[in-house]
This record gives C-alpha cells, structure tokens and sequence, in this order.
C-alpha cells in the first residue's frame, strides 16, 4: 500500500491511497486538513472525523499556508527552497546578494539559482486569468486545457506560474491587465507525443502575429519572449503533419510582465 499527502490548493491537504489489487489498483482519496504528524498522520476531513494513515506508508508531504499574494523578490533554489526577499541587491558573478525582509543580507550561490523574480508586483501569472477556449468543430470533444500541478520539486513554481496542458488544435484567448508589457513562456511538446506530433503554434496580441514556430520531434520547443501591443493575447494551435491526435503542447510558465509606472 502507498499513501502521498498533497496540497489541495491553498485550502487544505490530501491523502491519496494506492492498494494493490488482483486486477490493479484501487484509489481512496481523503481530504481534509492535517492536525498531527506522528507515527501516522491524522487528518480532519469536512464532516469533522478523524482519518488516519500510518506514516511508514507515507512517501511525501506538503503543508499548505492560507493563500497570499507573492511580493518583494523570490529566488528559486537546486535545494527546492524558495527565498522571499525585499529585494535582490546584486545578480552579478559567483554570488547572489538579496535583502530579507528582516533588513538583514544574505548571499547565494548563484550556482544554486535556478529562477530569480526581482519585483513580483510586475508579474502576472497566465494561469491565474480566465481563458475563452475555442475548439475546432471536428475537435468539439476535445478536453479542455488544463493548469498543470505545482512541480514536486518545489513549494510554488517558478514565478508562481502554472504550467497549461494544451490537448491539441485549439485557440486560446485572455484579456491582460491593461499595463501589460511583454508575454514569456517556452511551448514545449512532451516526448509521447512522438514521432507523430507535429503542429504549429501563433502567438497574437491584438490580432497581431508576434511568433510563429512549427512544433515535432526534431523542434520540440519554442521560447518566446515578446512585446505585446494590446490587452488581448490569443495562442493558436493548428494540427500539422500527420492529423491532430498527438498535438498536445504545454505552456511551461507562461507569465505577464507589466509596466514599472
């Protein structure tokens, strides 16, 4: 048997539980928050009772604090941490300075940063706006995108953004806050997509085509970093070679800067 504790959002915690079965595996899912870390965890489900699972069949945890806008500047470590901090003083060299919100300085390593935000009040995640969705009418049962979980391997995402799972030709619209600037992201096709998908990917802002790139196995991922010209951006995928099927592409932290005024 496997239990995995994970976050629910910012509202609670989770106990998954796997039992090996004959003919697979059947799953429980427990959800409540935890009050006690011991020889088992205990959790207070939504009727008020107390659900238990021993913690040697525990294999990871993660506690969730209410939910806060991020502000002030955060690295993002090798370790897994991340750092809050005031501000980051000095970016430059072997070393990184930041100022904690104590007053107080610290220096990193900048061989242990992974991503560093300078000003999080400048950055919107795309996964945090609504999206109009627009399918073609051969593709109406078509899964809709969906907001990838927060990687394992740290507490928040880089720059507190999502990634967007993208489940073949499909367009994509948001309305951005009215100082956006420039839009960043890297749209990368995940390796079972392969050798059979192959697609094309239009960036627009305000109907204008601000990237381009065509998606397959040979060119598995485009980075994009542009000037937006208006408050609405639009992400166009169109099958390619080999029909539709395997075009499944993800936004890996696709974020919003605004303006500094």
């Amino acid at each position: 048997m496997l239990a995995t504790l994970e976050a629910m959002g910012s509202q609670g915690l989770a106990a998954r539980l796997q039992d090996g079965a004959f003919m697979g595996v059947v799953q429980t899912l427990l959800e409540g928050y935890i009050v006690g870390v011991g020889a088992e965890y205990r959790l207070e489900t939504e009727t008020g009772d107390i659900a238990s699972a021993p913690a040697r069949l525990v294999s990871s945890a993660w506690f969730a604090n209410p939910s806060e806008e991020p502000v002030g500047a955060y690295l993002w470590l090798t370790d897994g941490s991340v750092v809050g901090a005031e501000s980051i003083i000095d970016l430059n060299g072997d070393r990184v300075q930041v100022r904690l919100t104590s007053g107080e300085n610290a220096v990193v390593p900048t061989a242990q940063v992974l991503a560093a935000l300078f000003d999080a009040d400048r950055v919107v995640a795309l996964s945090s706006l609504d999206a109009d969705v627009d399918v073609p009418a051969s593709r109406r049962w078509s899964s809709p995108p969906a907001m990838l979980p927060a990687s394992t391997s740290h507490s928040s995402p880089f720059f507190f953004a999502r990634d967007i799972d993208i489940p073949g030709p499909m367009t994509l619209s948001w309305t951005l806050p009215a100082d956006a600037e420039r839009f960043g992201t890297t749209i990368a096709m995940p390796a079972h997509a392969f050798p059979w998908g192959d697609c094309e990917i239009e960036v627009r802002s305000g109907g204008v085509s601000v990237h381009r790139a065509r998606l397959n196995q040979e060119s598995p991922r485009t980075q994009i970093n542009v000037e937006l010209v208006s408050r609405d951006l639009e992400i166009e995928i169109s099958e390619g070679a080999h029909g539709a099927v395997y075009d499944t592409v993800t936004l890996i932290a696709p974020i919003v800067l605004r303006g500094s005024n």
